[in-house]
């Protein structure tokens, strides 16, 4: 597990999250539940998946997975967070590639 970038890595799930609702607001005119939350909701396209902690005996634990970095958490993603890559060294030009390539993402799921 990685922490160097613990608040960072919080950041990036806040814009991800942040951007998830400006567009599923614009498009329906309505509020979303969060997977990034307790609420059960989940959220996936071809580049990445989120889904809020599953009380069950999940046994990867993973709420959010792009590419080779994945991340877990309890409740929320802010707390018990715990991140890392099964392809890559963790570092903050590495974050800001899944950044952009998530938001790209969630601009053309929404473009359709």
């Amino acid at each position: 597990m990685m922490y160097d970038y613990d608040e960072l890595v919080i950041a990036i799930l806040d814009r991800i999250e942040t951007e998830y609702w400006r567009l599923y607001w614009n498009k329906n005119q309505k509020e979303l539940l969060s997977p990034f939350q307790n609420t059960g909701a989940e959220y996936h396209n071809d580049t990445f998946s989120v889904h809020a902690y599953d009380w069950s005996d999940d046994p990867d634990g993973i709420n959010f997975r792009c590419g080779g970095f994945c991340a877990s958490w309890y409740k929320h993603s802010h707390r018990g967070l715990e991140y890392w890559s099964e392809d890559a060294i963790i570092t903050a030009e590495y974050l800001n590639e899944i950044l952009n390539i998530c938001l790209k993402s969630l601009a053309e799921d929404f473009e359709r």
